[in-house]
């Protein structure tokens, strides 16, 4: 067994631990170091698992694989993870919510997307989505004395504990009508038979809704909207950067490879979550005043266009959904982290209306945050719109008319909302000065990483693609 696999959760395991220690004994000016070696250990545990990249390992007893997918996907969350710390202390401490203990909560919270990204056993899905989660209902709740941010966690918790049931409850149905806990064996057993038994298609469809909830697909979406807004903006930003691309790699990990036979029945739900979220969430987007609630909602829109991806199914469009959440991942921190800049308020979040003459008084945020928000509503030619029309393509091609019909008009839809906050920033007056912007140099570094990855990923596609698609031929 090669131990040196397994190094990146090594790492972030040993370095979570350790930021604890170090918070509970180290001076307040100590405490200042804690995002700076957070960044350190994210770029170590990715450097460590890009140097095996295009090896195969089983780690455990088949309990952990090492293979492309988990590389690309892996590296995802932890992009998006070090963009999300890069700028977080100014903002958690203009919203009296920087805890020293936050960062190694981020540590291990990334520790479960790995390890959830990684599984080839179901034991390992479920304790990585518990050690992902448990840390995001605390960090909801890290403004401890606001009543916003303690719902937010309170409500992340509930649904996040259902979630864990309905999954655990499909897991142990799963593993009676296959007599296995291995997702390799599942996949073997499958066709067999176990694909078509009733208990086996029971425990198919409460892992799917257990998933659903954790990429907050309709109808599973409930919290996203409060946990996002009530929580600090910089905590949001890593909500979207991590769990919902580790939820969605274990869900194609799943539905594509081990429950692949069963496609009578996963085609029809994975169509119809599809369709309501694109819907759902672009249409409740539609009615926010708040900038912060209006990118919540459209995280579910963006959850039914990636699932569009998984209906289709096969190797490119699998690898596609890959290169859909890279460009939702830059655009989506960059946003937040704009909106957390701009904010001036601890209890109310970023209205269009605060937007207001912000294209006169700080052009540049304004700008940035303009081609996030082009890029999430797919006009061309950046990465989100890019995403949009090859995902849509394959699904043009396999024969899902009336999939792409829903999701182009959905596309149109979002871009009514997406745009309303450069309308208000540069065609509205507000006021003349903005004394308590603070650009710290996490700030910048996030902006240009995800501004020139946001513009690169768009005009020179075929690089990713090529990855992100690389990284899942290995179980088809």
């Amino acid at each position: 067994m090669n131990l040196s696999l397994f190094s990146p959760q090594i790492v972030l395991g040993i370095g979570g631990t350790l930021l604890f220690l170090f918070e509970a004994f180290a001076s307040e000016r100590g405490r200042s170091f804690l995002p700076t070696l957070t960044l350190l250990i994210l770029a170590l545990s990715g450097v460590l698992m890009w140097k095996s990249y295009g090896e195969i390992g089983v780690l455990f007893s088949g309990m952990v694989v090492y293979d492309r997918f988990f590389v690309f996907f892996g590296t995802l969350v932890l992009l998006g993870s070090f963009l999300a710390v890069s700028f977080s202390r100014p903002s958690l401490q203009q919203q009296d919510a920087f805890r020293g203990e936050y960062y190694a909560l981020v540590l291990f919270s990334v520790l479960g997307m790995t390890l959830l990204i990684s599984a080839a056993n179901m034991i390992i899905v479920f304790l990585g989505m518990e050690i992902m989660s448990l840390p995001l209902y605390i960090m909801a709740a890290m403004r401890r004395g606001s009543e916003r941010s303690v719902e937010a966690g309170a409500k992340y918790f509930l649904m996040g504990a259902f979630a864990s049931g309905f999954l655990l409850y499909g897991i142990a149905l799963v593993y009676g009508a296959t007599g296995t806990l291995s997702i390799e064996e599942i996949a073997r057993v499958w066709p067999r038979g176990a694909g078509f038994s009733s208990l086996g298609v029971a425990g198919m469809l409460l892992i799917v809704i257990g998933l659903a909830f954790k990429i907050a697909a309709v109808p599973f979406h409930m919290w996203e909207p409060d946990a996002y807004e009530g929580a600090p903006t910089a905590v949001t930003a890593f909500f979207a950067a991590g769990p919902k691309i580790a939820g969605f790699a274990i869900l194609l990990r799943l539905v594509s490879w081990a429950f692949s036979f069963s496609d009578p029945v996963i085609l029809r739900i994975v169509w119809m979550l599809a369709a309501l979220s694109m819907t759902v969430g672009n249409f409740l987007a539609l009615t926010q005043s708040s900038v912060k609630r209006m990118l919540a909602y459209s995280g579910i829109a963006h959850a039914g266009y990636a699932l569009v991806g998984l209906v289709v199914g096969g190797t490119v469009a699998i690898g596609l959904v890959g290169y859909y959440l890279l460009g939702y991942l830059l655009a989506s921190v960059g946003a937040f982290a704009v909106i957390a800049t701009l904010e001036k308020s601890q209890e109310r979040s970023l209205s269009f209306a605060d937007c207001a003459g912000k294209g006169k008084t700080n052009p540049g945020l304004t700008l940035v945050l303009t081609l996030f928000l082009i890029s999430l509503a797919g006009i061309p030619p950046v990465a989100g719109f890019v995403a949009k029309f090859y995902i849509f393509e394959q699904a043009l091609q396999h024969g899902f008319v009336w999939l792409v019909i829903i999701a182009a008009v959905n596309s149109i839809v979002s871009v009514y909302y997406y745009l309303r906050t450069p309308v208000y920033a540069f065609m509205k007056t507000g006021e003349e000065t903005n004394p308590d912007i603070r650009i710290s140099a996490g700030l910048v570094f996030t902006l240009v990483v995800a501004a020139l990855g946001t513009i690169i990923v768009g005009i020179s596609p075929e690089y990713f693609i090529k990855l992100a698609s690389s990284s899942v031929m290995w179980f088809f």
